[in-house]
This record gives C-alpha cells, sequence and structure tokens, in this order.
C-alpha cells in the first residue's frame, strides 16, 4: 500500500471513530430481543410486568443522544409519531438529570435491573430529575413535521413528591402504576427555577421517531459527564431512561492522531500531485 493510501486509510479510520463515539443509544427491549443485555429487561416502571402495554404503536426501541459543541440532540425511536393526538394522547416531555442525591448515581432507580425495576416510579425513584425540555405546543406534532419556537428548557427547582404541593406541579401517565410515571411539567412558575433558550421537535412518521435538538450551553448539561434521560408519552404506556457517559464518548487522542495524520497524507499527496 503507498504512503497515501495509508494516510487517506488512516483519516478515514479516524472519522469515523469520532463518529461512532459522538452518540449514544438507550436500548429498550423486552427480554431475549435483538440488541438485550443479557435477555434483561430494560427499564419498566411500576405499573406493569411488560416492556410496552397496549400494542406495539406504543412501543419506544430506543433513545439515541448526542453532545456536540453545546447542542444536545435527543431522537426517541417509537411508532407512537404514528399514533400522537390520537383518543387524546401526547407527547410528555424530556427529564434529565445530572446530578445524583446525597452521593448516589445520577440514574438510580429503585429496585432489580434483572426486573426492569419494576418497583420503580416517580414516587419512589432515587433519580432527581433537574432539567426539562418542555414540549409545550410541540406535543402535539403530527406527520413529518417540525417546530422550532415552541419548546424550550428549563432547570427544574428541587421537589419532594411525597409532598402534594410538589407532586401537583407535574403530570403523571394515565394507564401505567395509577397515576405514579412522571410525564410532564403541569405547573411552570412553580416548577422552574430558571428557563433557557427553545430548542425544535421534530417528528417523522415515515421513519418512526421523534426528536428533540436543543442548546445546552451554560447549563450542566453542558458539561456533565453523566446524564440521566427519561422520556414517555401521556399514557406512559411505555418508559424510556437511562444513563449516558459522555466522559466515555470523547473522541480518544489515538483517533484524532489519525485524523491528522489522514489529513496531512492528503496535504501532501496534493503538493506532490503539484509538483509532478
Amino acid at each position: 500500500m503507498t504512503f497515501k493510501k495509508i494516510f487517506l486509510t488512516a483519516g478515514i479510520i479516524a472519522v469515523g471513530a469520532i463518529s461512532a463515539s459522538a452518540s449514544t443509544i438507550i436500548v429498550d427491549n423486552a427480554p431475549g430481543t435483538p440488541n438485550g443485555t443479557s435477555g434483561a429487561f430494560s427499564y419498566i416502571g411500576k405499573g406493569s410486568s411488560k416492556d410496552y402495554m397496549g400494542g406495539s404503536r406504543y412501543d419506544i426501541y430506543s433513545m439515541e443522544v448526542s453532545r456536540v459543541n453545546g447542542l444536545m440532540t435527543v431522537r426517541i425511536n417509537t411508532k407512537f409519531v404514528d399514533y400522537n393526538t390520537k383518543n387524546g394522547l401526547n407527547f410528555g416531555d424530556l427529564f434529565m438529570s445530572t446530578e445524583g442525591v446525597d452521593g448516589r448515581p445520577v440514574w438510580d432507580p429503585t429496585g432489580d435491573p434483572a426486573d426492569g425495576y419494576k418497583d420503580d416510579n416517580s414516587f419512589t425513584t432515587g433519580t432527581q430529575w433537574d432539567y426539562v425540555y418542555d414540549l409545550n405546543e410541540a406535543r402535539n406534532l403530527t406527520g413529518n413535521d417540525i417546530d422550532n419556537t415552541s419548546a424550550q428548557l428549563h432547570e427544574l427547582n428541587d421537589y419532594d413528591l411525597t409532598k402534594s404541593g410538589d407532586r401537583n406541579n407535574f403530570k403523571y401517565g394515565s394507564s401505567r402504576g395509577n397515576k405514579t410515571q412522571l410525564y410532564r411539567v403541569k405547573d411552570e412558575d412553580d416548577a422552574y427555577a430558571n428557563s433557557f433558550g427553545t430548542g425544535s421537535v421534530e417528528t417523522s412518521t415515515s421513519n418512526n421517531y421523534l426528536q428533540f435538538v436543543f442548546d445546552v450551553s451554560g447549563t450542566q448539561l453542558a458539561t456533565a459527564e453523566q446524564i440521566a434521560f427519561r422520556w414517555t408519552m401521556s399514557c406512559a404506556n411505555d418508559i424510556i431512561e437511562g444513563v449516558v457517559d459522555f466522559a466515555a464518548t470523547v473522541p480518544e487522542p489515538a483517533a484524532l492522531g489519525l485524523l491528522l495524520l489522514g489529513l496531512a497524507g492528503v496535504g501532501f499527496a496534493r503538493r506532490r500531485a503539484r509538483t509532478t
């Protein structure tokens, strides 16, 4: 292989390595399904022993998360985008956590991962959600559409859901867990500590995804090494929760070195071509 090809190959490998490390996928599968973890459940939560209820139209397959230059992109892969707003159902808000309570993990659901944390709900969980991407008017999007003005990022006040005053600041899913599964913010004046910029909400019924893109600059979401995520629809027939380790997704120095090597090789090859 010539030096030119070696340089180009190194560059391609590096770009692939960096692209692959730029996003993380939280998988939400029932036992024994592809991409499952040792046949164990993904997050289920209290209220059902099933991954999803009411048929496959409520199934959440996965969540793809990336954070690049202060811009957070969260794509939720689910067929529910075809069913949103039917029978009064709609999209929930995206909840995020950057700090564990009393030194505990950022994502700290109650129960056993082997059974999908089926004892966990919003009143028993050890996870304290401290940010929310509030969809507002965008929660009723249908078809293949995008809303660039309605959704907004907020920091939440500290709350205790065992107290009715705090509990009443939120809304809960109508089906799973007898209305104990957090789904959206209700009372914005009491729930929010700080508010930030707006972002986009996009639906694709042709590709079965719901996507959020918003700027997290100036918040803990921009620098946190670990962030927990939670999303569900208004019925909470399926819930996706999990944690993303951004420290593990930073491009390795070796990959950056390969990229620089590849770029240097391209420049060298061009100079050679001009002089021959």
